[in-house]
């Protein structure tokens, strides 16, 4: 009963995936990192407990047999008479989403994004899982003490921890992000006087004053034309150059956010308006960020 108004809001909203692109080996390597963990040494440690949970019963089948359990393995997570079993699930959740999203983005329409399929992350966990407890069963079977059934387990979490401290660190610092888009911000939230005009080099960088209202709140956005909540996306809709042209000339103080303003700018990005700012502004402040420039330009009198 759902699907109907659910789909026609989606197809309302397409634009707002529309800067995705078809997946290529960057994609691919995040997926991975997604998956595995954040360094090469977690994807080895989670890898090999995969391994030992998808390697047949075969002569492991002594080890991993339960008493207290019958018609099958339990320390192998493989059930009796085809039933549902772990490693189905943990399998198909780990490769059929991620599969299926890159395979339509490379034949039709690009619809891949590693955060649409993070929820594969728990078919990652569950063969780790399961690869650590059948490990703790042929350890607690060889020597012949039960209780060290779980010492394989909280091993591989204490590792696990333990090589990515310093990544998961890293990954919390505003350097690890492509973009710098607070800094920018702040320093327009701190400078700024009522009236100025705010001109992002790309509706991209518009993300900025999305994230941070608050340091936008003197400045006006005189080239927005649809609003991102009204476009359906984040970046918005730019009016064009003949009408930015006579409300950029209208500013005396004009905040220039993403790529430097350069009349050599590709044709993609506003060549029309850094051309303007040249000829008639001046340029008082120029700071960089990483991934954007903020520059100040005041009109000469």
């Amino acid at each position: 009963m759902l699907v109907t108004p659910v789909l026609g809001l989606s197809i309302g909203q397409h634009a707002a995936i529309s800067y995705i692109t078809r997946p290529g080996r960057e994609e691919l390597g995040l997926l991975l990192h997604d998956y595995l963990g954040a360094t090469i040494a977690s994807a080895l440690l989670v890898g090999a407990c995969a391994v030992v949970a998808l390697l047949p019963p075969g002569r492991w089948g002594r080890q991993d047999a339960d008493p207290a359990t019958a018609g099958g393995e339990s320390g192998s997570p493989r059930p009796a008479g085809g039933r549902i079993s772990l490693l189905s699930v943990a399998v198909a959740l780990l490769l059929v989403p991620a599969a299926i999203l890159i395979l339509e983005s490379l034949i039709a329409s690009p619809l891949f994004q590693d955060r649409y399929v993070l929820y594969g992350e728990a078919g990652t966990a569950l063969l780790a899982g399961a690869g650590a407890c059948r490990a703790g069963r042929w350890l607690a079977a060889a020597v012949r003490r039960p209780q060290l059934v779980v010492a394989p387990g909280l091993a591989v979490c204490l590792c696990f921890a333990l090589v990515q401290l310093a990544a998961q660190r890293s990954a919390r610092t505003p350097g690890s992000r492509q973009y710098n888009f607070g800094g920018p911000s702040f320093y327009v939230g701190a400078n700024a006087r009522s009236g100025d005009g705010v001109l992002f080099m790309d509706t991209f960088y518009r993300k900025a004053e999305l994230g941070y209202p608050r340091d936008f709140a003197k400045t006006s956005d005189f080239a927005l034309a649809i609003s991102p909540a009204a476009a359906g996306s984040f970046r918005g809709i730019d009016k064009p150059f003949t009408a930015i042209q006579a409300l950029l000339l209208s500013y005396q103080r004009i905040w220039v956010i993403g790529d430097r303003p350069s009349p050599r700018l590709p044709a993609a990005l506003p060549r029309e308006e850094s051309q303007l700012l040249h000829d008639d502004f001046t340029q008082v402040i120029l700071r960089h960020y990483k991934g954007i420039w903020l520059t100040l330009w005041i009109r000469r009198q």
